[in-house]
């Protein structure tokens, strides 16, 4: 089992909590399945998770369209409530069973009070993009969330590659960040 941990430089707890969790979709060996590109987690031990969130906080979650129900689940288990969602609209269509997947779901839920974005800090619940490597989400995510909120102390739960500014990282696949000369 992959260890989940934050960056070695990073402090919690953070009011802003984005992730993209490495959900198991029931085909490991299938040719898209995403074990072949990192290591998955059960919903169950995902759910179980100690995360770095204060008292009131947000959380923007990435959903798998086939496990929108788990993802709530995994939601209220991280202490949140569901608020609203947003959607990324991707170029082009992908594999899918039912159909073929063009969008993928960013779902908000809030702890304790924490508050809704200034009425001119909110975005637009579409988001247009093309599609990056396998999982990547768009920057352009990054920034709309800072938009919303850019005083809150943020955190990228499953993070892989360099922190991004203003950012920590916490995940298996993290790199440090560079170091100021």
């Amino acid at each position: 089992m992959p260890s989940w941990h934050q960056h070695r430089h990073s402090k919690g707890p953070f009011n802003l909590l984005y992730a993209d969790p490495p959900w198991q979709l029931g085909n490991p060996d299938a040719s898209s399945a995403p074990e072949n590109h990192y290591p998955t987690l059960p919903v169950e031990e995902m759910k179980a998770l100690a995360l770095p969130a204060a008292e009131d906080a947000v959380l923007f979650l990435w959903a798998v369209n086939m496990l929108l129900p788990q993802a709530l689940e995994v939601m209220a288990a991280w202490g949140s409530t569901y608020k609203a969602q947003a959607v990324w609209v991707k170029d082009s269509p992908g594999p899918g069973n039912w159909f073929r997947n063009q969008h993928e779901t960013l779902l908000l839920g809030t702890k304790g009070r924490f508050p809704a974005p200034e009425p001119e800090d909110r975005v637009a619940s579409v988001v247009q993009a093309r599609r990056g490597r396998h999982s990547e989400k768009p920057a352009y995510v990054y920034e709309l969330i800072e938009r919303m909120y850019p005083r809150a102390s943020k955190v990228e739960l499953f993070a892989r590659g360099k922190p991004r500014p203003g950012w920590v990282k916490w995940g298996n696949e993290t790199e440090p960040a560079e170091e100021a000369s």
